[in-house]
């Protein structure tokens, strides 16, 4: 049995030396993980997604 996962590297909209977009995701955060280069050994987030648990603050009727 695994007790722990590996760290992933997350995407963000901007990433450069002189500014960007900093925000992890919080453990129960659902993410979406994609792979470079279609590689399953180099995983990584590209997004998180609102869910019941954890729902946006903005009501979008277009959810409902």
């Amino acid at each position: 049995m695994h007790t722990h996962t590996a760290f992933l590297r997350v995407a963000y909209p901007i990433a450069s030396n002189s500014s960007g977009f900093f925000a992890l995701p919080r453990v129960g955060d659902e993410v979406i993980i994609s792979f470079l280069d279609n590689d399953i050994d180099k995983p990584f987030i590209s997004g998180s997604l609102y869910n019941t648990t954890n729902p946006s603050l903005i009501h979008n009727p277009l959810d409902s």
